[in-house]
């Protein structure tokens, strides 16, 4: 990368020029007009939960959806399904679909086909950090887990929403 193209000059802030160039270099790799995305778009890690068990992150800069699934009635394990969308290109063609690549347990992100190497060692590091967190939770002698006030509200509602309706089914 050129440093100019991210240099910031007089009366510009740093979100504006990194959107512009986010615009040009997304744009031309996924060969789509990106000048009606705003700079929050292109930039910022936009995050919604859908109850139970999706995440979408609707920008353009991180464009993934993760859901998760049970596996059985089993506690400890889970489906962890990734996707990485892509828009729609100026000429109104569609990417086409991906193949799914199925991941086994002891896998790294950073080894999958087609997984760009950055996002892979993030979700590598992610993943060691849950496997400690499990293995931390079930040696623990205090039952539960303590939530923070803030950071983890959104944790927090969604042990209360679940509880609600499990509560209701039996």
């Amino acid at each position: 990368i050129d440093p100019a193209r991210l240099k910031v000059g007089p009366g510009q802030t740093a979100r504006v020029v990194l959107a512009r160039f986010l615009r040009e270099e997304l744009g031309k790799q996924f060969q789509a007009d990106l000048s009606e995305w705003s700079d929050a778009e292109m930039i910022d890690a936009i995050e919604y939960n859908l109850f139970p068990n999706t995440i979408l992150f609707p920008g353009i800069s991180l464009p993934m959806v993760y859901r998760f699934r049970p596996v059985g009635m089993d506690p400890n394990r889970t489906i962890f399904e990734l996707l990485f969308l892509r828009p729609v290109t100026s000429k109104g063609d569609r990417p086409e679909p991906a193949v799914p690549h199925h991941m086994t347990k002891d896998e790294l992100f950073s080894s999958v086909p087609g997984m760009d190497p950055t996002f892979g060692h993030i979700f590598d590091q992610d993943t060691g950090n849950l496997r400690q967190q499990q293995e931390g939770m079930r040696a623990a002698h205090k039952r539960g887990e303590t939530l923070g006030n803030y950071q983890e509200v959104r944790i927090r509602q969604l042990h209360r929403t679940l509880d609600k309706y499990l509560s209701q089914q039996r």
